[in-house]
């Protein structure tokens, strides 16, 4: 329609059908074929990585690849699902994720051979002689294959995740809990399992009967290469949820069930917690939690849950709980990597008195995976490195590219091929930070990163481990970006991890820069260069009484300071 009227006002040759225009190839009906289960298309890698590297400069020898595969429900009526292969380049983020094949049936694919079979025929031809796009012979090789835990069983060809022998990392052989009756992993020190015993089928009851195509694919470790650590099923949306909704609902033997009361309690204290400019959602009240993203779990874990669980939490299982939290702190930035070794030790105790704080009924495999996640960072890198969080954002077009109920394969192929038919229009030079905003009252320390004087966004920490509250930055004559601020003249660390339950290394939060003051702490006014900036904190104010307690009415004069709690927003560390 757009074009029609352009062709009448505009003098200029116009196409009149739109995929003309934006040069649409031929329908990917001819690529779709029947495998067990439902429709498959197969795109292929070569076709992608030509497109998206056809730019670029070799910087990387050889390029390292991210494969994820997952499934999603297609519609919220129906059995319909996907299962697509989306390949991502580790050494450039900046690239979207590039959709190489999808699978679309009532249920999960029937035969991993059929669905991973044409990826590994493709990886094994471009890993042994490269690809060449145009003048250039670019190397590629598979850095890990991101997935949830079923998915992960399933093209790996293992055991699921409630079977006796189903740990992917070491050979934990789980235990009938008749309490709960399931399967529980209660070891920490098993024999860790590797790529040689997995082809070898050392422990039978590990594997499916058939095998998996990975066993074919080069340069390829099918123990190392597929981490169990994926942070957002792991940690968020297991652990976090798991613990969290256990507190409230009394399911654990040392806390009883949260009232009425302190439920309200505690959502209002997360209601009126206002998070910074950077996190897009924002908390929600705790009688929604079923509801909550795994983007919400994740800003529970790293800047409420501390505060909220001290008031409405049983002392032993508080301390436990602060091992969970630190270590997975840690382990979510490359800043902390000189405590990784530290935050192995805390899951491993947490995960050994995990039992005997909440009930042995409750150690699942997901309890259990905890202790590997410090061999999957030490390999790839810190937690949010290699975690589904992007591909779950690109898994949302697919509903939205399907529009009728039928041959939803060959619609999801054909919208991914639109896509990629496009230009790639030239990218416009990244702006130089630091760089004042427009209205000259605030400052992107970097794309990430931004001060400006409101109360959730105005707080930082200097490389001499100060607390400024920001107020305005200017330039200097020399051009140099000044920070103009007020900083604490006292702070105090938040909590201790104290020498019990195992603890060889006690810790002070203030060595993961978790702080508190008061908010009527002396002060000075400071400037600061912007190179002096560590990191964004991110300020919560404490509750003025306990969380536990029944609420009483403030008196109308009442101006109680309150004590805030300031947590590193961890994806701010600016290295030293």
């Amino acid at each position: 329609m757009l074009l029609a009227i352009l062709r009448k006002k505009v003098d200029a040759t116009l196409p009149k059908d739109s995929r003309t225009l934006v040069r649409t190839p031929p329908r990917a009906a001819g690529s779709i074929y029947k495998i067990g289960g439902g429709d498959f298309w197969y795109g292929g890698l070569s076709p992608v990585l030509t497109k998206y590297f056809q730019n670029i400069e070799p910087r990387d020898d050889p390029f390292k690849l991210d494969v994820s595969v997952d499934g999603l429900p297609l519609h919220k009526g129906g059995p319909t699902q996907v299962w697509p292969i989306l390949v991502k380049a580790v050494d450039l983020p900046k690239l979207p994720l590039m959709l190489v094949a999808a699978y679309s049936g009532h249920t999960k694919p029937a035969s991993v051979e059929e669905f991973l079979r044409p990826l590994v025929n493709d990886f094994n031809i471009i890993q042994r002689g490269g690809l060449t796009i145009g003048d250039k012979t670019l190397q590629f090789r598979v850095r890990n294959f991101i997935a949830d835990t079923p998915a992960r069983a399933f093209i790996l060809a293992t055991t699921n995740h409630n079977g006796y022998d189903s740990c992917l990392k070491c050979t934990c052989h789980g235990e009938w809990c008749e309490e709960g009756k399931k399967i529980i992993f209660d070891s920490v020190d098993a024999p860790l399992r590797t790529d040689e015993g997995f082809r070898g089928r050392v422990i039978l009851n590990h594997h499916q009967e058939w095998r998996t195509p990975l066993e074919e694919l080069d340069n390829f470790d099918l123990v190392d290469n597929a981490p169990t650590s994926e942070r957002e099923h792991l940690c968020d949306e297991g652990c976090t949820r798991f613990m969290q909704r256990g507190f409230m609902f009394g399911k654990f033997p040392r806390n009883k069930k949260w009232t009425p009361l302190q439920m309200e309690a505690a959502s209002k204290f997360l209601m009126q917690t206002k998070l910074p400019t950077e996190i897009h959602r924002s908390f929600r009240l705790l009688r929604y939690h079923a509801f909550w993203k795994a983007t919400e779990w994740r800003s529970y874990l790293h800047y409420a849950s501390v505060v909220v669980l001290k008031d409405l939490v049983d002392p032993i299982a508080y301390g436990h709980f602060l091992l969970y939290f630190s270590a997975v702190t840690i382990f979510s930035t490359k800043f902390h990597q000189h405590l990784w070794l530290r935050a192995r030790d805390y899951l491993r105790i947490f995960v050994k008195n995990f039992g005997q704080v909440y009930g042995r009924k409750y150690l699942t495999s997901n309890i259990h995976l905890l202790v590997h996640i410090y061999k999957d960072v030490e390999k790839f890198g810190a937690l949010d490195d290699f975690s589904a969080y992007a591909t779950e954002n690109f898994l949302q077009n697919f509903p939205r590219w399907v529009r009728a109920g039928t041959k939803c394969v060959e619609q999801i192929a054909n919208r991914s091929s639109d896509l990629m038919s496009l230009d790639l229009v030239a990218t416009p030079p990244a702006p130089q930070y630091p760089m004042l905003k427009a209205n000259g009252v605030g400052l992107h320390v970097t794309a990430d990163f931004v001060l400006l004087p409101k109360f959730q966004d105005q707080w930082f920490l200097t490389k001499d481990n100060g607390i400024v509250k920001f107020l305005s930055a200017k330039t200097s004559s020399s051009h140099d970006i000044t920070v103009v601020g007020i900083r604490f003249l006292t702070m105090a660390t938040l909590y201790e991890i104290s020498a019990e339950g195992g603890v060889i290394a006690p810790m002070s939060s203030a060595e993961i820069h978790v702080y508190q003051t008061m908010e009527n702490a002396p002060a000075v006014v400071v400037e600061v260069p912007w190179t002096a900036i560590r990191c964004k904190m991110v300020a919560v104010k404490q509750p003025t009484r306990p969380l536990n307690l029944p609420p009483i009415d403030p008196s109308p004069n009442s101006t109680t300071p309150s004590a805030i709690a300031f947590f590193p927003l961890l994806h701010t560390f600016i290295p030293d």
